[in-house]
């Protein structure tokens, strides 16, 4: 009796070349975009700190619910076949909210700033 075949053999690079070239194929040009672009923000939120206004812009694109723009957040989770409240909820679990850095009688202090759901006029104090 002979034993069943275990696969293709994992020593063999071409063979996992030629599959890895496979799959990436099958992800189409749009959607390479989207995953692009999720994981431009990913790396904006790994890279800056907190007080960067990168830091707040990835944030903010996470944290908007704007559908009108076909590259915001819920249209590409959407895309993707993704719950834009799940992925969400996993970067905020990931990734703290942005801090702005103001001065208070001539010292840095740190402000947690929350981000509302839709965009908001900045004040004219210039804290933001």
């Amino acid at each position: 009796m002979a034993l069943p075949e275990s696969g293709p053999d994992p020593t063999d690079t071409a063979a996992a070349l030629a599959a890895f070239l496979a799959r990436r194929r099958e992800i189409s040009g749009p959607r390479r975009l989207i995953l692009a672009v999720f994981m431009a923000t990913l790396d904006d939120l790994r890279r800056y700190p907190r007080t960067a206004k990168e830091y707040h812009a990835a944030y903010a694109w996470v944290c908007s619910d704007d559908e009108a723009w076909p590259f915001a957040f819920v249209p590409l989770c959407e895309t993707l076949g993704l719950d834009p409240a799940a992925v969400r909820a996993r970067v905020c679990a990931l990734y703290r909210a942005p801090v702005t850095l103001h001065r208070v009688n001539g010292h840095p202090m740190v402000q947690r700033v929350p981000l509302p759901a839709r965009p908001v006029r900045a004040p004219a104090c210039g804290i933001l």
